[in-house]
């Protein structure tokens, strides 16, 4: 009896909870994709310093394009969660989640950290 408890109520919850996994996982990558722009960055001279944006360009954009991908499938699964009506504060977290990870991404606060 217990066991069919805990395996309904995983089920119900599905797609929040692979919502937010998928969201901290991109949050993570974000946050390790930029850390490792300000360690290069900090690691050039001066001159090269200013050619920064040509690097970022071929080093790094392509690793964003995976993450923006894992955060709009965490977004919609968040959305599924809802259509499917899963609890409403787990997947309120589960969109929370997700709409920061794709801010995150799209106003690159690497440039920050430098």
């Amino acid at each position: 009896m217990y066991r069919f408890i805990k395996q309904t109520y995983i089920q119900n919850k599905m797609y929040s909870l692979l919502s937010i996994l998928l969201s901290l996982v991109s949050l993570f990558f974000i946050i390790k994709v930029n850390l490792d722009m300000a360690i290069r960055y900090h690691s050039l001279d001066g001159k090269t310093q200013l050619l920064l944006g040509l690097t970022e360009f071929v080093g790094f954009y392509f690793k964003f394009y995976v993450i923006v991908a894992l955060s709009l499938i965490a977004v919609g699964l968040s959305f599924i969660g809802y259509k499917k009506k899963e609890r409403v504060s787990l997947n309120g977290i589960a969109r929370i989640l997700g709409i920061i990870s794709l801010i995150a991404v799209v106003f690159n606060i690497g440039k920050f950290i430098i």
